[in-house]
């Protein structure tokens, strides 16, 4: 729906998708909340890793082609983020947490793989 906006509305949603997915970024997987450490920013098999690069490549995804958008480097870290994500993701699907664990943060990271995709 977003490419069905009028254009005037369309950037103004494009700059706060922008807006979020800094946030995401430079708040969540860069560690730069003052003060906020999470367990999740040093495991590539913890879920709420994966529920946050699902809203990242949801929120970046669908503005990075606009002319008004500089995402580049948004674009190249998320790239590097689901590498590295995928890098250690266990071909078996085994899991520390358990198989229902795994069921249960796995459609988030299929998400943002096939959003990216």
């Amino acid at each position: 729906t977003y490419h069905d906006l009028d254009p005037a509305l369309r950037r103004e949603v494009a700059e706060r998708l922008l807006v979020q997915a800094r946030r995401q970024w430079y708040l969540g997987h860069k560690q730069l909340a003052i003060g906020v450490t999470r367990n999740w920013q040093h495991d590539p098999a913890n879920n709420h890793r994966w529920f946050r690069l699902r809203g990242l490549a949801a929120a970046l995804l669908v503005i990075a082609d606009e002319p008004f958008i500089e995402a580049s480097y948004l674009m190249q870290e998320m790239t590097k983020e689901m590498a590295f994500i995928m890098k250690w993701y266990p071909h078996e699907a085994d899991c520390h947490e358990g198989s229902g664990y795994q069921r249960f943060g796995f459609r988030s990271l299929l998400d943002a793989v096939t959003m990216s995709d």
